[in-house]
């Protein structure tokens, strides 16, 4: 009603209180209502104080000032109050924002109402069970909306109306299905390959980066050829390579995996810096086995003779600068390569491939992979299916698993699938469907890059590098039948590890790397080279719908949503 001010306030058993009305007994007037509120004067007579019976519903005061109605609701509630402003503006003559809602609305989990043509969106959980709207002067009652019931604790509020509704319940998703899968090996030598220049005078370092380059996102793949000639007999059995990267990085010898590390620090002025200069190198060393070296003469086939080490290098972005180091440019990529033998660095040609991000419509979308979109030559597999992790299982809407693994050497390998989620038919109270959101749940000791429905959605690392396990896929990438195209990229764990600038870690990493020391890393990572993926709901708190992940005794989100 006009005239009418109104509070909605907590009152439970966290939150309560009493309110202080100036004015005595012929001054204040109670109206009790459902929270049964009491008044007694105070101060001598100059004030009124007034305390609820209950904990839930409403009372009224009128005094010197006008009349207020406070409406009490529970902390749950204090959650789900929505006010609409927006909506009440268009139409309006008035420049100035209104400065009262058209509606004050709580009781699940989301409410939106327009009160220009009167609908109200709403989104159940489980454990809702109506839906209370607290209507402004003018305002028309939405369809299908009514005084609330007897016995209801805000029966009486002039302007407060009411609907019942209900969670999804059992309507949470039937499946979530993934469809055939289609594989491919990325082929390292058929990249679109271009000259990368040396710094002036050096054998070791190029003169661009991948900001010249414009490949900023995800990888950047280099390639150092030399002939097998340049390998002399004896240089063969102890030749290596130092490698200065950042952040990431894959190395692969004609084709076979022989390693990968990474360069990364949260401290100022060291290798791989998170914020500030980037000022000092952070070699690594690669041996490169004999075994897997072409012989200097009579071999080679198609290689003509050529040795190819490829670099798969991988940025984590660029740093934070003070603002006194604006124009300092920390490098990303292979920084340098120093090899063993001075006549294989003569020798050496340098390439590089990327995907120029200038070229992009939205510019970290892509995984730095050229072939990422390249589709052609993939061949339907059949991949192990996974069973879901305890936790998830509980949780309801488990989905389906799957075990996928890098390519042959270690090489990286591109699957795609198409994942459908469908749900049961909403009931006949109004409730059109149920809303899921979906993530994609990895682990295993591989690595993983993810596309979800065409946009580039995370990473996974699963020797602990990060620790995202959890990758969100937008709602809004689902077409009308529940069905995304799920597509990524596995190759195998670090086998060196990590190099993040601390000096006494470094010394014990460069103490352990003899020859014996990189069997033993063989050995540990003969096997790391896969990952388990499973698409399954949001699994939260029921008893806080905090939206946090609980994977273990969790309960899978979903609301249902209804217009009216």
């Amino acid at each position: 009603s006009k005239g009418v001010e109104v509070w909605v306030v907590q009152s439970d058993g966290e939150v309560g209180g009493e309110l202080l009305v100036e004015g005595g007994s012929d001054e204040v007037k109670v109206t009790a209502g459902t929270l049964e509120a009491t008044a007694k004067e105070v101060a001598g007579g100059a004030a009124t104080l007034v305390t609820p019976g209950a904990s839930k519903g409403w009372f009224e005061v009128s005094g010197r000032g006008g009349r207020l109605l406070l409406v009490a609701v529970t902390g749950s509630d204090v959650y789900t109050l929505t006010g609409a402003f927006e909506a009440w503006r268009v139409g309006k003559e008035a420049a100035s924002p209104p400065e009262e809602p058209a509606s004050l609305a709580w009781g699940a989990f989301e409410i939106q109402h327009d009160a220009v043509s009167g609908e109200v969106h709403v989104e159940t959980r489980d454990g809702d069970k109506g839906v209370y709207m607290l209507l402004g002067s003018g305002v028309k009652r939405p369809g299908g909306f009514a005084y609330p019931p007897e016995g209801d604790p805000y029966r009486g509020v002039a302007g407060l109306v009411w609907r019942a509704v209900s969670g999804p319940g059992s309507l949470k998703p039937d499946t979530i299905a993934l469809g055939a899968w289609e594989a491919r090996t990325s082929d390292l030598d058929g990249m679109p390959w271009i000259p990368l220049p040396l710094k002036h005078g050096s054998l070791t370092e190029p003169a661009l980066d991948t900001i010249d380059l414009r490949f900023t996102s995800g990888h950047v793949l280099y390639r150092i050829s030399f002939p097998a000639t340049a390998v002399s007999a004896g240089a063969s059995k102890s030749l290596y390579v130092d490698l200065d990267i950042r952040n990431r990085c894959r190395v692969y010898l004609n084709g076979t995996l022989v390693g990968g590390h990474t360069t990364y620090s949260h401290l100022m002025f060291r290798p791989g810096v998170k914020n500030g200069p980037d000022p000092f190198a952070e070699r690594v060393r690669y041996r490169l086995p004999s075994e897997l070296l072409l012989p200097p003469s009579g071999a080679g086939g198609a290689r003509h003779g050529w040795n190819r080490l490829v670099v798969v290098c991988e940025s984590w972005g660029f740093p934070r600068m003070a603002f006194w180091l604006n124009d300092c440019r920390n490098p990303r990529g292979v920084l340098s390569a120093r090899f063993s033998s001075k006549a294989v660095a003569r020798a050496a040609r340098w390439e590089v491939a990327g995907v120029d991000v200038s070229r992009l419509d939205i510019p970290y979308e892509s995984t730095g992979f050229p072939d990422e979109r390249a589709w052609t030559a993939a061949q339907v597999v059949q991949v192990p299916s996974a069973p879901a992790p305890a936790g998830l299982a509980a949780g309801g809407g488990a989905g389906s698993g799957a075990v996928l693994r890098a390519g042959a050497g270690g090489a990286p390998r591109w699957y795609r699938t198409q994942v459908t989620l469908k749900t049961a038919a909403a009931g006949g109270d109004g409730g059109k469907w149920v809303r899921v959101p979906l993530r994609v749940y990895m682990s295993g000791p591989g690595d993983a890059h993810l596309i979800a429905g065409g946009l580039y959605v995370g990473r996974y690392y699963g020797d602990g590098d990060a620790p995202q396990t959890s990758f969100p896929v937008p709602e809004s990438l689902l077409d009308d039948g529940g069905t995304f195209e799920l597509a990524l990229v596995v190759y195998p764990a670090a086998r060196h590890g990590r190099a993040n600038g601390d000096a006494k870690k470094k010394k014990k990493e460069k103490q352990k790397k003899s020859s014996s020391s990189e069997a033993v890393d063989e050995e540990e990572d003969a096997d790391a080279d896969w990952v388990s993926l499973h698409v399954v709901p949001w699994h939260v708190d029921a008893a806080t719908w905090s939206g946090n992940a609980k994977d273990v005794g969790g309960t899978a989100f979903a609301t249902r949503q209804y217009t009216f």
